[in-house]
């Protein structure tokens, strides 16, 4: 073989590889576009205590979708909640979507007649939705409190199509 084959050949090879990776960083950019997040740290939520409760303030998610697609959410936070003799001291978490709240899944977290103040439990609600319709959707977390004193903080809110 000559010298130009040999030349042909390393060029193709530069060019598989240059779409090889081309290929990898499309692959991944398509990852980052089906992936919806929103969290915060840095202060406390205390959500009322009457019912139907509220939603997150500045937490919610709009995703837009062209095509039917299944979706995962995923929910968690720190729950605070101070005792109160002889009675529930509880937290109520809910999924909104089009501020229409879900009634499955839920969680509760909480305590019952505790004598220790501020009480920490780890939240996590989430769920799966198989073929959501396209269109426009508003996402958020309703949160009820039984205790006035209650609140939340380092939550995190995401969603992931697949």
């Amino acid at each position: 073989m000559g010298k130009g084959t040999t030349a042909l050949g390393i060029i193709g090879v530069i060019l598989g590889a240059a779409g090889f990776g081309f290929g990898f960083f499309a692959w991944i950019d398509q990852i980052r576009e089906n992936v919806w997040y929103d969290e915060f740290l840095d202060s406390e939520f205390y959500p009322t205590t009457t019912f139907p409760g509220e939603a997150i303030p500045n937490m919610s998610l709009i995703v837009d979708l062209s095509v039917p697609v299944s979706l995962h959410l995923l929910f968690t936070c720190v729950a605070v909640c101070n005792d109160v003799a002889g009675s529930y001291s509880d937290f109520f978490f809910y999924f909104l979507i089009n501020d229409v709240k879900l009634d499955n899944p839920w969680t509760r977290a909480g305590t019952y007649d505790e004598s220790v103040a501020d009480n920490r439990y780890p939240v996590t609600l989430q769920h799966y939705i198989i073929g959501m319709a396209p269109g426009r959707y508003n996402f958020s977390i309703l949160v009820l409190s039984e205790f006035a004193g209650n609140y939340i903080r380092e939550c995190a809110f995401s969603i992931r199509s697949n």
